[in-house]
């Protein structure tokens, strides 16, 4: 729970607006704010390990293998 700062209404976290005073509370303070930032934090996470730990592709490709064609 956090206050508006405009009124000092307790808001629960998530809230985009006041709900008694109808102004909009800090972006901080909203949930997909924080879903973004975790997203963008686990895909860096995710790159650096990969990164780190030098892992092979999932898939290999051979010499011998040909592209396929839209013909």
């Amino acid at each position: 729970m956090f206050k508006c700062p405009h009124c000092n209404y307790d808001l629960r976290f998530g809230a985009s607006t006041c709900p008694y005073c109808f102004r909009p509370t800090r972006l901080r303070n909203r949930a997909w704010f924080w879903l973004i930032i975790a997203a963008v934090v686990a895909f860096f996470g995710y790159e650096v390990y990969g990164a780190v730990t030098g892992t092979e592709p999932l898939v290999e490709m051979d010499e011998k293998t040909v592209p396929l064609s839209d013909s």
